[in-house]
């Protein structure tokens, strides 16, 4: 890499590793903005398939909160956005090396999207990505609840109004300007996803090809990647992209 960069050896938030015996590839894998570790995901079949290939893997929590309480802070793009740059150090520290490649599910591609601009050469597998939040179907949907009791729930997380007042969506001017037309993008999706719908997926090709990127878009059988569902075919097809990385 062309660019050196601040390695940090701790990080101040809830982490959980999938670590391979042998020396193999190595993954930074971001969820979306409500998952936690706590709480099992697709993101957890996810690294266990990885482990699986030879691939060990980086998962970590969100610093703050989506609805604070009495001396909790609020999450926030910026809070998450350095979250994802402390992770991406803290594996360029422990292992010597910048990811192989980086997962982000949901919103957590949005994140990564942003974050990688600094590392031209990583992969970034998008998985049902959402790149514009505070207009998704998702919040969207339960803005009425929101705005009667400033708080709703999504995946068993409650998110407060606070939270969704401070989202700012990116510009396409913005999107453009952390695309690097070197890095491959891999965007991976359910057909019947009804969060991230096929439209959505679409306009996400259109701004990185505007901005002269690489995408290869895969559509799998299946719906939005959320807890407890048959997410199987779409890891079974980000574990066969990442392999060909490698």
């Amino acid at each position: 890499m062309g660019k050196r960069h601040e390695s940090v050896k701790t990080l101040h938030t809830r982490t959980r590793v999938e670590r391979t015996k042998e020396a193999g590839q190595w993954a930074l894998i971001c969820r979306g903005a409500t998952g936690n570790l706590r709480r099992r995901s697709s993101l957890d079949d996810l690294a266990v398939a990885l482990r699986e290939h030879g691939c060990s893997s980086l998962r970590f929590d969100y610093q703050h909160s989506l609805y604070p309480r009495r001396g909790e802070r609020l999450r926030t793009l910026k809070t998450m956005l350095a979250d994802v740059a402390r992770a991406l150090a803290f594996v360029l520290g422990t292992n010597g090396r910048a990811p192989d490649f980086v997962v982000g599910r949901g919103f957590g591609a949005r994140l990564a999207l942003q974050a990688l601009k600094r590392y031209p050469d990583v992969p970034l597998v998008m998985w049902a990505p959402i790149v514009w939040l505070q207009t998704s179907l998702e919040i969207r949907s339960r803005l009425h609840e929101i705005r009667r009791h400033g708080v709703t729930s999504f995946d068993n997380t409650r998110i407060g109004g606070r939270f969704v007042a401070r989202l700012e969506d990116p510009t396409d001017a913005e999107i453009k300007s952390w695309i690097v037309p070197k890095r491959r993008h891999i965007i991976v999706h359910g057909k019947d996803d009804a969060v991230v719908p096929a439209r959505f997926v679409d306009e996400a090709v259109k701004l990185i090809k505007s901005a002269g990127g690489g995408v290869q878009v895969i559509a799998v059988p299946g719906g939005h990647p959320h807890p407890g569902g048959n997410v199987a075919p779409q890891i079974a097809e980000i574990v066969k992209a990442v392999r060909r990385l490698g």
